[in-house]
């Protein structure tokens, strides 16, 4: 199993180590994808699943969403993802503020933007390139691959 360090990922998917450390060891944030054990003294490393999951939480915190939250659409946005059918959609779209009342989409389109509009008295609308984030971390892991011959 490929395994990369934050110094590896941190950056490119704009999530600090501090960040991280915070939601790991927050009581009220209920992490989906499981750690490996780590040691003092030695960088923790991290699997694809849980660089996805942190990439993730990452990006909806950046607008404001509760960490728990933003972990449970990653939950859902990798379980899609998973889907022999691929059915990850590339956007998560949602009325600004209104978090659990959104979903994820191929598309941005106008009728799926309007039943957005009219489910929450909020007009503004948030998307989030969830496929972007997943094909970055996927380029990341492959890179790590041909660098450490992995």
């Amino acid at each position: 199993m490929k395994t990369l360090r934050h110094s590896d990922w941190g950056d490119a998917l704009g999530v600090t180590r501090a960040d991280t450390e915070n939601w790991i060891r927050r009581p009220e944030v209920t992490l989906r994808t499981r750690l490996l054990p780590t040691v003092p003294g030695r960088a923790r490393v991290y699997t694809k699943d849980n660089v996805t999951e942190f990439a993730l939480i990452g990006a909806l915190s950046k607008i404001g969403c509760p960490i728990d939250d933003g972990a449970a659409w990653a939950e859902v946005i990798m379980d899609e993802a998973r889907r022999p059918s691929g059915g990850q959609g590339e956007y998560l779209v949602f009325p600004a503020k209104d978090f659990g009342n959104g979903g994820v989409v191929n598309e941005l389109v106008p009728n799926q933007l309007s039943a957005l509009h009219d489910a929450s008295p909020n007009l503004a609308i948030v998307s989030i390139r969830v496929g972007a984030i997943l094909r970055k971390v996927d380029q990341l892991f492959q890179d790590a691959g041909t660098k450490t011959g992995n």
